[in-house]
């Protein structure tokens, strides 16, 4: 989730329930939910309830970094 949030890359999102979220962008995300912004309008989708979240292209490429 932390390389959807950084790119702001559009994501089609595919609930359990048939409920389906075509361009939504990623804001944050925590343990159980994504923050996620819809035409302006932020909506909370629970995890358990995501069946697949797709990228509209690819993400930008962001290097592995070493534990410290």
């Amino acid at each position: 989730y932390r390389r959807l949030v950084t790119s702001g890359s559009p994501v089609h999102i595919r609930c359990r329930d048939g409920y389906e979220i075509p361009a939504a962008v990623v804001r944050e995300y925590g343990t159980y939910s994504l923050l996620v912004e819809v035409d302006g309008v932020e909506e909370l989708v629970f995890k358990h309830g995501i069946i697949a979240i797709r990228p509209h292209g690819p993400l930008p490429y962001e290097p592995l970094t070493p534990p410290s």
